[in-house]
């Protein structure tokens, strides 16, 4: 936390050549980092209020061929990070669109439709439980290389699921939970979960280069490619995977 704040501060008053000074420094830095833990990538960026102080590259766009260096402008996969931009899409879209709130139950959205193994659950689940992962329901992510899964599919697969946890009780990370948020808010917003956040988020904040890894052309973007450790060595992921356990 010390290292972030020192850059901060040392970043917040920076002319051309002083910008010029601590991208090296941090390229120093960070090629260490990656011979120790097999870092690829990875860009950093200083913004106060509405300004950008600094951006900075580093590292390659992957390992195999090593010609495309990092820059401010390559795109890079947010995996779960995602789950906040569901939460603020769907939280917005209930404030502007309809009467609910979080604490609005699923059977209520669903026009009486029962969607869990138990009638605890689907008489019960809110907008919260599932944003909070308070269902007691586990992972289950076996169920995300289906390659039939759809999000409005897997509200009719979720009776299949057996609970391990205590409703409310019990804290059970579940990104199929997630799943069910963006088609809720499909639901509400009465256009897909992409091109929603495009409105209600990316276009606000100027976010103009993000873009989906279900909908994009991802060959013909600026975009760093994902590995997995496997025994000690990294392996690319392909994007076609990617694609699928993402929807």
């Amino acid at each position: 936390m010390f290292r972030v704040f020192l850059l901060y501060s040392f970043v917040s008053c920076l002319n051309g050549q002083e910008n010029v000074r601590i991208d090296h420094v941090l390229k120093e830095t960070f090629d260490c980092k990656f011979k120790s833990n097999k870092t690829v990538g990875l860009t950093v960026s200083v913004v106060r209020s509405d300004k950008v102080l600094f951006v900075g590259g580093y590292g390659f766009v992957d390992i195999e061929k090593k010609t495309t260096p990092v820059t401010g402008d390559t795109l890079f996969q947010v995996a779960s990070l995602s789950k906040a931009f569901a939460s603020v899409l769907l939280t917005k879209l209930i404030e502007e669109k309809t009467n609910y709130t979080l604490d609005t139950r699923l059977k209520k959205i669903l026009h009486g439709k029962e969607i869990f193994y138990d009638s605890l659950r689907s008489n019960y689940v809110t907008l919260r439980d599932l944003l909070s992962h308070k269902t007691g329901i586990p992972k289950h992510n076996e169920m995300r290389f289906d390659t039939d899964l759809t999000r409005k599919n897997l509200v009719d697969r979720l009776k299949y699921l057996k609970p391990e946890g205590v409703f409310r009780g019990s804290y059970m990370y579940n990104s199929l939970m997630y799943g069910v948020v963006t088609h809720l808010a499909e639901i509400i917003g009465k256009d897909t979960w992409e091109n929603l956040v495009h409105k209600h988020i990316f276009e606000p904040l100027e976010m103009n280069t993000s873009t989906f890894v279900t909908t994009a052309e991802l060959e013909k973007i600026l975009l760093a490619k994902g590995y997995v450790e496997y025994y000690g060595e990294l392996h690319p992921v392909q994007y076609n995977f990617t694609r699928q356990v993402l929807l």
